[in-house]
Parts: C-alpha cells; sequence; structure tokens
C-alpha cells in the first residue's frame, strides 16, 4: 500500500502512560526518518482512514482540498 507521508523529520514522544521497548511504535531516538516519498497532498493531511471495500484501501483528506484514496 502507497501512502503519504511527510517529507520533514519530526520530534516525537512517547505516550506517559507506555513504556517503550524494542517493537515501539516510538524509535529509541525519540525521532523519524524519512524512509520513502510519494505524491501526495499539497498542504497538511487532515484526517485519515482506512476503508474496507473488498480490500483495504487508506483515504485520506487534506487542506488542499482533496481526498486521495490509497491502496
Amino acid at each position: 500500500m502507497t501512502k503519504p507521508i511527510n517529507t520533514e523529520t519530526q520530534k516525537l514522544q512517547p505516550p506517559n502512560n507506555t513504556t517503550e521497548t524494542s517493537n515501539s511504535a516510538f524509535p529509541t531516538t525519540g525521532r523519524l526518518e524519512l524512509r520513502e516519498s510519494t505524491k501526495g497532498h499539497k498542504n497538511i493531511i487532515s484526517d485519515l482512514t482506512i476503508l474496507q471495500a473488498g480490500q483495504a484501501f487508506l483515504v485520506s483528506s487534506s487542506m488542499d482540498g482533496v481526498i486521495k484514496i490509497w491502496r
């Protein structure tokens, strides 16, 4: 499935009520790095949802006024 990715590295902190493990969603460095880039939205993504219609699709909407369906 191809999905839109924010092209900037962001500083994230894990929630206070969780403990970090080797398979944590938050890297031990606390930083995210760009892994791949795709053509996507031209502005901030405002919503994401998964649509089950025979197969799974990711649907994204953005402040650019565009709704995209990713498979």
